[in-house]
């Protein structure tokens, strides 16, 4: 094993670690009623309809496979179940991370970005649907590669079959289909391979996996995408109002976060310091590691300061990719599936006025897109003492997210 493999593994198994260790401290619930369907599955061997719990409307292959943990008697033991699949994204991450042309340095910071993110690590671990959906994304990156690499039958299977269970667990998965459609057709047409067979094999396990909760809904409710958002309206209210002009899109005052990293008047009308704010840090209060000290928001605007310089990289990198997508397909790709789900965020948030749906966790299953952004802006970078002040922000920012786990975790003891 190369050295830069082994220093790879060791990061690898730390920050495993420090999921286990946070794991166990933190409560299993965030502010959503993701709990209430696991335990009427449990309870009932059946699926609620959309109209009993405001998390019934989700497809509901999270909640069955969650079920069978509470045979063990817990949320805890259900929450266990999230903890397996947050680490299994960060194992696949770690396989594709070593898989990839890049820079053996920032393989290192791609996969410490990816285990130390407060934002990653809470969301993988509550129970929710968002850590099946978190490691069915990363499956997707990872099998799109390797059809990338071989337009092998079993390479195109097993993409349509994560799909499939990616739809199964989240509505946001759909988007991905005509994505990955295209490039099967591109990448079978590029290597002179036969279209039709992979393009039919795609399409009818994908569907036939992932299609049930929609036909489901439409035969029910003559909608196939019905949300708690139309059925319960009046539950919503005090989430309306988000839109405020044409400053809700370019507001990017980041100094009112710093002086309040929390849910404010002054931020829940931008939609860019909204998404900044739950990316880098607990800009809506979910996790226990919180509480009434004022530390709590000290770090919180700490972490946002020093965000600043990475999130600049991340956007040249975006651009950098979108500026020249014939370079490389799989980085382009990455950066079409995040797409998706920014207009996911996007589409749905200015629908229906609703300043909630502005969280970045929505991108989570394409978390390897930004990656590869990252990855993409530091190349971009040519001056070594620029490019150095890029790598000690990125650790000065990790440096703070073991700071911020450590007193969350003094101050639950």
């Amino acid at each position: 094993m190369k050295n830069s493999d082994k220093k790879l593994l060791a990061v690898l198994i730390i920050c495993i670690l420090l999921r286990l260790v946070i794991f166990s401290f933190q409560t299993p619930f965030n502010n959503d009623k993701h709990f209430l369907v696991v335990s009427y599955i449990f309870q009932n061997n059946a699926l609620p309809s959309p109209f009993q719990f405001e998390e019934a409307q989700h497809p509901p292959l999270y909640y069955i496979f969650a079920s069978f943990f509470l045979f063990f008697g817990s949320a805890k033991a259900v929450q266990f179940f999230s903890l397996i699949l947050s680490i299994g994204a960060l194992i696949v991450f770690f396989v594709l991370i070593k898989k990839l042309d890049i820079p053996p340095k920032n393989k290192l910071y791609c996969l410490l970005f990816a285990g130390l993110l407060p934002q990653m690590i809470f969301f993988g671990n509550y129970i929710s649907n968002d850590s099946l959906s978190i490691f069915l994304g990363s499956l997707i990156f990872f099998q799109s590669y390797m059809l990338i690499k071989s337009q092998s039958i079993m390479n195109h299977v097993l993409l349509a079959v994560f799909l499939g269970l990616g739809m199964l667990t989240k509505a946001t998965f759909i988007l991905f289909l005509p994505v990955l459609f295209v490039l099967i057709i591109f990448i079978n047409f590029k290597n002179n391979q036969k279209i039709l067979v992979p393009c039919l094999i795609f399409l009818v396990i994908s569907l036939a996996l992932g299609s049930y909760k929609y036909v489901n809904n439409e035969i029910l409710y003559k909608n196939p995408f019905i949300n708690y958002q139309e059925i319960n309206p009046g539950w919503f209210a005090p989430h309306r109002g988000t839109y405020s002009g044409s400053s809700s899109f370019y507001d990017i005052n980041i100094i009112k976060l710093i002086e309040n990293p929390y849910v404010s008047l002054e931020t829940k009308h931008s939609y860019p310091l909204m998404l900044y704010g739950t990316f880098w840090y607990q800009y809506i209060k979910d996790s226990n590691f919180n509480g009434k000290s004022a530390i709590f928001s000290w770090l919180g605007s700490l972490i946002y300061i020093l965000a600043i310089i990475p999130t600049i990289i991340m956007i040249i990198g975006f651009f950098r990719i979108a500026r020249n997508p014939s370079k490389n397909i799989f980085e382009t790709l990455c950066l079409l599936l995040f797409l998706t789900n920014l207009f996911f965020i996007f589409y749905a948030g200015i629908k229906y006025d609703d300043w909630a749906f502005f969280q970045s966790r929505y991108l989570f299953q394409s978390f390897f897109s930004i990656l590869i952004f990252l990855n993409s802006g530091i190349n971009f970078i040519k001056n070594s003492k620029i490019r150095k002040l890029v790598y000690i922000s990125l650790c000065s920012l990790f440096f703070l997210f073991v700071i911020y786990f450590a007193y969350g975790i003094y101050n639950l003891l």
